[in-house]
């Protein structure tokens, strides 16, 4: 999902006299002395006609997204396209998360985490139709507050966007990117957030968990291969072996309540291995480990740890020896997993 700019404006410093001076001195938010609010700048210039600084920094405001708590978001980034780069050398931006526009320096910002982006050529990119953009992602403290925003926030959330102010500049170290007030909407100022759904999470923490099978922890075998979804054993080679696959299959959902349902959702792990000889030993072993991993996490308070919204986790079904295929020193025997979990009906 993205979500365009609500508003956008720049906070222009400036003087004549020294450095120090143009930290202190503020010229107002959302006034352009180029006549328009098509634009937004951050970084610093100099004015070799009267030999002052200028300090540029943008403030961002985005009305962000609803994102379910059982959704959790893998990735959120600002995208800025950029109308001039104005830099003699690289800049690094920091981005930060501030109450509201106003006059800001350290005291204002929130506590979350800055996140710094050095623009340089080899990351300012550029997409599909050849414009240039700047990605700042957000870090993982910053998620909290797109997944909840303050209260006096309404909904919003603020960004900074800055340069360490540093020494004086000597020439040009800013950039000019298009504003919220842009013509073209396609290049206004968008928060990306990528998020998983529960199935997604839950395949990636089980993912986890036979990753960590190891035989210094008393298992029988270390796996070498542990991956989602499935390709042919036949087409792996030895040393690929021990070999788990993690892949879901039907899910059975029930109402549990208005607006949210308890789903039992059966994955299958494929349980293979390499062996000349003594296969079903080999794949005794290998379920075993799979079997006692998933116990393990049945004993704990919340099955898949982590992930609150699981409520139930066994193993249903492991086939016989009677069904394992070998071939080519090649076996393989099914695991099914039955995972119960709460979760909304409505998506983000």
């Amino acid at each position: 999902m993205k979500k365009r700019a609500e508003n956008s404006d720049y906070l222009k410093k400036g003087s004549s006299v020294s450095w120090q001076d143009c930290l202190a001195q503020t010229a107002g938010v959302g006034t352009s002395d180029y006549g328009d609010n098509d634009y937004l700048y951050v970084g610093k210039n100099y004015n070799a006609k009267t030999g002052g600084y200028s300090i540029w920094q943008t403030f961002l405001v985005f009305q962000v997204p609803t994102i379910p708590e059982t959704h959790e978001i893998e990735s959120a980034a600002i995208r800025l396209y950029v109308a001039d780069d104005m830099t003699d050398s690289e800049i690094t931006i920091g981005c930060r998360l501030t109450e509201s526009f106003g006059d800001v320096d350290s005291g204002d910002w929130d506590t979350a985490a800055i996140q710094s982006t050095t623009c340089s050529s080899e990351n300012v990119k550029a997409d599909g139709a050849g414009n240039q953009y700047l990605e700042i992602p957000l870090t993982s403290a910053q998620y909290y507050y797109v997944k909840n925003p303050k209260a006096l926030w309404y909904g919003r959330i603020y960004f900074l966007l800055r340069i360490n102010p540093g020494s004086a500049p000597t020439g040009h170290e800013y950039l000019r990117f298009y504003s919220s007030r842009y013509a073209t909407e396609s290049l206004r100022p968008y928060l990306h957030v990528y998020t998983k759904d529960e199935k997604e999470q839950i395949l990636d923490v089980l993912l986890t968990r036979l990753q960590a099978i190891d035989e210094f922890s008393g298992y029988n075998t270390t796996p070498k291969t542990v991956a989602r979804d499935m390709v042919p054993v036949f087409h792996l080679n030895e040393s690929q072996f021990p070999v788990l696959y993690i892949y879901g299959s039907e899910e059975t959902v029930e109402p549990a309540g208005f607006g949210s349902a308890f789903s039992d959702w059966k994955i299958e792990i494929a349980a293979a291995v390499y062996a000349r000889s003594g296969m079903n030993e080999a794949l005794h072993r290998l379920v075993s480990d799979v079997k006692r991993v998933i116990e393990q996490d049945v004993k704990n308070s919340t099955p898949l740890l982590g992930l609150d919204f699981v409520v139930g986790l066994d193993v249903t079904r492991t086939q016989t020896s009677a069904d394992w295929v070998a071939d080519n020193n090649r076996g393989i025997a099914i695991i099914e997993v039955t995972v119960r979990f709460k979760h909304s009906l409505t998506e983000g």
